[in-house]
């Protein structure tokens, strides 16, 4: 099962779990392709980012310049297949995180099921799927690519990011295996969270607990730590002692 992985990339945030789960399974992927977004706010990560993801041979994109009416997410996905040149595609978020060992076995079993291999989630759209298919984590085949038009862009309140490809695969009767919810987390709100923190706000929404256990564990990673990312989540995580602190012995 030869995958390139697609994500897009926020230039403002860094999620330096994800980095270091790229460091620990890099052999795993074929092409890894990263797509910053512009998006105007300080601080700008992305030379950080790209500096110290280099011996992690990524792909990075900076997404076009788009006009207003463009979904920013679509334009940046498009850009991004350009880059893709293998058999899967794994389109992917930072907040997915696999929690168990047999993650990968299990996708390569249903690879050999279906095309199209994905997490779901619930959802009262009026699109009438009451099971989304979320971009967090979603294996298609080239072949499925190849048969539907491209579109990734939010639709609301009919659906929302990557709702059009679910849609054209249902009018295709094209199956999706389902990822079992044992093998993976699907932290909501990273982003926001972050930026409530950056502007000294308390991270109140999307799951304010995990998102601190989630910093906690941003700074135990072993991938270099940008120096003003650490000091902004010190300040929010739980107390962690950092090897580069401790006294020598």
């Amino acid at each position: 099962m030869q995958i390139d992985l697609i994500l897009v990339w926020p230039n403002n945030c860094d999620y330096p779990l994800w980095r270091q789960f790229i460091r620990d399974n890099r052999n795993r992927l074929n092409r890894v392709i990263i797509v910053f977004t512009e998006i105007n706010e300080p601080p700008n990560f992305q030379e950080f980012v790209q500096k110290n993801m280099m011996e992690d041979n990524i792909t990075f994109v900076t997404n076009r310049d788009h006009y207003a009416d463009e979904d920013w997410r679509n334009v940046a996905t498009n850009e991004a297949l350009k880059y893709s040149d293998s058999e899967w595609v794994w389109f992917t978020e930072q907040d997915f995180i696999i929690n168990d060992s047999n993650f990968w076995e299990v996708v390569q079993q249903l690879a050999t099921v279906e095309k199209s291999i994905a997490v779901y989630q619930d959802t009262g759209a009026p699109s009438g799927f009451l099971q989304r298919i979320h971009p967090c984590c979603w294996f298609l085949h080239k072949t499925i690519l190849s048969q539907i038009k491209k579109d990734f862009s939010a639709k609301p309140p009919e659906y929302d990011h990557f709702g059009c490809i679910q849609k054209q695969l249902h009018e295709k009767g094209i199956l999706t295996a389902v990822i079992p919810q044992y093998t993976y987390l699907h932290l909501n709100g990273l982003s926001y969270n972050w930026r409530l923190v950056q502007n000294g706000q308390e991270p109140i929404d999307y799951r304010p607990e995990q998102f601190k256990l989630w910093l906690t564990e941003c700074l135990k990673v072993r991938v270099p730590l940008n120096d003003s990312w650490k000091k902004t989540a010190r300040k929010i995580a739980y107390e962690v002692v950092i090897a580069d602190e401790l006294d020598p012995i």
